[in-house]
């Protein structure tokens, strides 16, 4: 039987419903594949009340659209380069930046991205994002129609990195623009119906800048569960599948006639908070001691790569010395600090036996490593509850309502350790573990305003080698990407360092 014809899961429900038109259905048995438009589908694990991407991490979910693009992007290799933008060239001690725009770049509504428009988008995301603190109280210049002169309070030189994230994508900005539901960008594909949570429809974009996209148009529902992703795979009900379970990759991989993978390395990490607030000294260690990282590549059948520390080995800033593991070692950590072993096997300190909350959210294997982690644990005598949530940034990581608290982002989306270390060891919410530590505070405001390259891989090694001697964190692995295709489905995002996804080369034979 012809894959797409018969459908029987929940997921083909869900997608057919939300089509823009009867005639688009992938479901339809009896559409002839030669009129039929080329209708790309997707299921995904995450999806936002919104699709301004100046709002939290929502760009990352739209570059996956093919909807979005930046002043600069992040090459497979971890260059940063123009996109939107000609180049950019700082001055005064990197506190102002000169951005040249490109002269054909339009919307697709077809107005031209001018120096108006991405002061106004520099502005939204200043007052949107708090990840650009650092453009708060910046003044901006149209120098002439396609230039634009930045003044920061505060010298800054990585500017051109941080406007290669997805948050800092061009959307056209003004009076009557619906920004969470129906926002205009520059990509290869538009928004034409968005139910927050559930669905985005987008078609081609006639008036693109820079080629002619080669699909009509997409259609993304959101599946947050794996293993209904997995189903609708199989059934031929999704073109594409972004990041599958180890699982599935064995299913898929078992059928090369039907399926095509294709891998590339990526700086996503898995890792792991504590939290110095509930946990001793002593427990710290003693977890990070017990976690072996190598099973967790095992587990993920090649999908994961063992890290030392945050940063990939391959960076100038990825050198850190990882920390020691053992259950042996973890034991006597914990021996020594007058923890005494019971007779289930756990350790107790005054009679009782501490429970840890072990949250982590289900999408991306995470389930998986929890209960690994918990498999681990419990062979150091050390009792992990394990505890799943949907929404990890709003339940336990930004809450600080854990003990361990598992995640799983990238750690250098802009080429650059600055991110993640503010991230984690800043005074920001996502310092989850309320990890303190006023050296590496100092090293933090010091790469802040440091300019020279490798001064700031080496401050960036001390920080992450001080919160490893810490126990502050548990580095896991980085992920290896794998994207599962239908048979003449091509370029979707199999090298791109964002979220898998849709561009304008990407094909469907």
């Amino acid at each position: 039987m012809k894959k797409g014809t018969f459908i029987s899961s929940a997921v083909c429900i869900m997608l057919a419903v939300s089509l823009a038109a009867p005639a688009q259905a992938l479901c339809a048995q009896d559409a002839s594949e030669d009129t039929q438009e080329k209708i790309y589908y997707a299921a995904d694990s995450w999806m936002y009340p919104s699709l301004n991407p100046h709002i939290d991490y929502q760009g990352w979910m739209e570059i996956g659209y093919g909807n979005v693009e930046m002043l600069f992007h992040i090459e497979p290799d971890g260059s940063v380069v123009p996109w939107l933008a000609e180049d950019a060239v700082s001055s005064e001690n990197g506190s102002v930046w000169t951005i040249h725009l490109k002269d054909n770049v339009v919307f697709s509504d077809g107005s031209k991205v001018d120096a108006d428009q991405v002061i106004a988008n520099l502005e939204d995301i200043a007052e949107k994002n708090s990840r650009y603190g650092f453009l708060t109280g910046a003044r901006y210049e149209a120098a002439d129609e396609l230039t634009v002169v930045v003044t920061l309070e505060a010298p800054y030189y990585t500017l051109p990195n941080e406007l290669a994230d997805p948050d800092a994508s061009i959307i056209k900005m003004g009076e009557g623009e619906d920004l969470d539901l129906a926002p205009i960008s520059t990509g290869a594909f538009k928004v034409t119906e968005f139910v927050p949570e559930q669905k985005v429809v987008l078609t081609k974009n006639e008036n693109y800048w820079n080629g002619e996209p080669q699909i009509d148009g997409a259609v993304i529902t959101y599946v947050p569960q794996q293993d209904s992703q997995t189903m609708a795979m199989q059934n031929g009900e999704i073109s594409s599948l972004y990041s599958p379970s180890a699982e599935a990759l064995e299913i898929f991989g078992a059928d090369p006639e039907n399926y095509d993978i294709v891998y590339s390395a990526t700086s996503r990490l898995y890792m792991y908070y504590l939290n110095f607030e509930t946990l001793e000294e002593s427990q710290r260690k003693a977890i990070i001691q017990a976690v072996t990282v190598d099973d967790f590549a095992t587990v993920m059948n090649g999908l994961v790569v063992p890290a030392d520390g945050p940063f990939l080995p391959s960076t100038a800033f990825g050198k850190a010395e990882g920390a020691a593991h053992g259950i042996d070692e973890a034991k006597a950590t914990l021996e020594a600090d007058g923890y005494v072993m019971n007779s289930d096997g756990y350790y107790e300190k005054d009679g009782q036996v501490p429970e840890l909350r072990l949250c982590y959210y289900p999408a991306r294997s995470l389930d998986k490593l929890a209960a690994l982690m918990q498999e681990q644990l419990k062979k150091a005598g050390i009792k992990a509850v394990p505890e799943s949530h949907e929404d990890p940034d709003a339940e336990y990581v930004t809450t600080g309502d854990f003990e361990i608290g598992l995640y799983n982002l990238v750690s250098a989306p802009s080429g650059d350790p600055y991110y993640f270390l503010d991230l984690t060891m800043g005074n920001g919410p996502y310092n989850a573990g309320h990890y303190e530590n006023a050296e590496v505070k100092e090293m933090l405001a010091e790469l802040a305003g440091e300019s020279d390259i490798e001064k700031r891989a080496e401050l960036a090694n001390a920080m992450v080698q001080q919160s490893i001697d810490d126990n502050a964190y548990g580095y896991l692995g980085f992920v290896v990407k794998a994207t599962v295709l239908q048979k003449g489905v091509h370029n979707i995002g199999e090298d791109n360092p964002y979220h898998g996804g849709l561009n304008v080369d990407s094909v469907m034979e």
